[in-house]
C-alpha cells in the first residue's frame, strides 16, 4: 500500500512539474489545432479562448486528438475459414459451436473466433480474439466493436509507427479497410466542440507521465 501510494504521489508531482503552455490560432469546430507535444493521455488544465480581449474558459469544450494509427475490419456474411492478418497474425473464423483454444503463444498459428449467429455478433468474437493476443508483440493493436458488424482497429503505439501495421483480408467475408493501418501522427493537436476561428486560443495542460492509468 505504501508503494502504491509512493507511486501515485510521484506521478502527480511529475505532472504538476510539467505543465505547459501554448498560444494557438483558432479554427472551426473538430479541426485538429497542432499542439505538438499533446498526447491522448495528457490533461488539460485550462484553455482560454481570447477574443479581441475578451477571455472565455472553454475548457470543457476541447478534447485531445488521438494521434493513433486507426482502421477497421468489416464482417458480411462470412464463411467459414474466411480469415484477416493483422500485423501477421491470423484471424480464422470456424464454424458456430467449434471450441476455440487460444494455445499459441507465439503468435505462430492461427488465432481462431467462432462465427456467431449475425454479423454482429461475429465481429464481437473477432474483436474478443484480437484483443486476447495484446501484448504479445511490439506493435500490438486494440480492437472495439463499433456496431453493425464492423470492427475498429487501433494502434497502441501512438504517432506514425502505426501506419506501418499491415491489414489483410482473405475469403471475402471480412474487409479491411486498407493495406496498412493509417492516420497515425507524431503531431499532437486538440479540437473544439466551438467555432473559435479568428479567436486566439490559450492552452495549459499537464504532460502527464504515462502509466498504467493510460489510454491511447
Amino acid at each position: 500500500m505504501t508503494l502504491e501510494r509512493s507511486t501515485h504521489v510521484t506521478r502527480a508531482i511529475k505532472e504538476l512539474q510539467d505543465e505547459i503552455f501554448q498560444i494557438s490560432a483558432g479554427v472551426g469546430i473538430g479541426v485538429k489545432i497542432d499542439v505538438p507535444d499533446i498526447r491522448i493521455w495528457d490533461t488539460i488544465k485550462r484553455v482560454l479562448n481570447n477574443t479581441a480581449g475578451v477571455f472565455t474558459d472553454i475548457t470543457g469544450n476541447i478534447t485531445i486528438v488521438d494521434v493513433a494509427a486507426t482502421g477497421t475490419v468489416t464482417v458480411s456474411g462470412p464463411s467459414v475459414d474466411d480469415s484477416v492478418t493483422i500485423d501477421g497474425v491470423n484471424f480464422v473464423m470456424r464454424a458456430a459451436g467449434t471450441t476455440i483454444l487460444q494455445t499459441s503463444l507465439t503468435l505462430e498459428e492461427d488465432i481462431s473466433f467462432a462465427e456467431g449467429g449475425s454479423d454482429a455478433a461475429t465481429a464481437a468474437n473477432l474483436v474478443a480474439a484480437i484483443n486476447s493476443v495484446l501484448g504479445r508483440q511490439i506493435d500490438s493493436v486494440e480492437a472495439s466493436d463499433a456496431g453493425g458488424g464492423v470492427v475498429d482497429l487501433k494502434a497502441q503505439q501512438q504517432g506514425t509507427p502505426g501506419n506501418a501495421i499491415t491489414l489483410v483480408d482473405s475469403g471475402g467475408g471480412l474487409t479491411v479497410s486498407g493495406a496498412t493501418l493509417s492516420g497515425g501522427t507524431d503531431t499532437g493537436g486538440v479540437s473544439s466542440d466551438v467555432d473559435n476561428t479568428g479567436d486566439e486560443l490559450h492552452i495549459t495542460w499537464y504532460d502527464k507521465p504515462r502509466g498504467d492509468d493510460a489510454s491511447g
